[in-house]
C-alpha cells in the first residue's frame, strides 16, 4: 500500500492488514504470527524492502486506507477511525495531521 507492491511478500503483508484492518489491537507480533516468521525477521524484511519498521508500516497503511474512506465516503470522521483500526478519533487526527501536514476535517473539503 505504501509502496506500490512489486514484492509478494509485501503483497501478503498488505493482505493481512487488510483482514485485520478493524482490529485495534493488531500489530507487529500478529502480523508476524500471521506470516509464521517471528518479529525479528519481520522488522529486518519489510525494512528492507519498503523502508519501513512494521508498526510505522502498519499505521501508514491504516491511513492511507482512512484517507481513501475520507475522499471515497461521507462516513463521519470518528466513524473512519474506528473502521480503520484507531481506538481514539483524536489518535487518528493526530496521526493524520503528522504524516498529510493537515487534519482529516481539512482533507475532506
Amino acid at each position: 500500500m505504501i509502496m506500490s507492491a512489486l514484492h509478494p511478500f509485501v503483497e501478503k503483508v498488505d493482505a493481512i492488514i487488510e483482514t485485520h484492518l478493524l482490529d485495534a489491537n493488531f500489530g507487529t507480533q500478529e502480523l508476524a504470527n500471521y506470516l509464521f516468521i517471528d518479529r525479528v525477521q519481520l522488522f529486518r524484511k519489510l525494512k528492507h524492502l519498503t523502508g519501513f519498521p512494521p508498526q510505522t508500516y502498519i499505521r501508514y497503511y491504516r491511513l492511507e486506507k482512512g484517507q481513501e474512506l475520507l475522499y471515497n465516503t461521507k462516513l463521519p470522521i470518528k466513524e473512519i477511525a474506528y473502521n480503520i483500526g484507531f481506538k481514539d478519533p483524536a489518535h487518528f487526527t493526530n496521526a493524520y495531521r503528522d504524516l498529510y501536514g493537515i487534519p482529516p476535517s481539512a482533507a475532506r473539503k
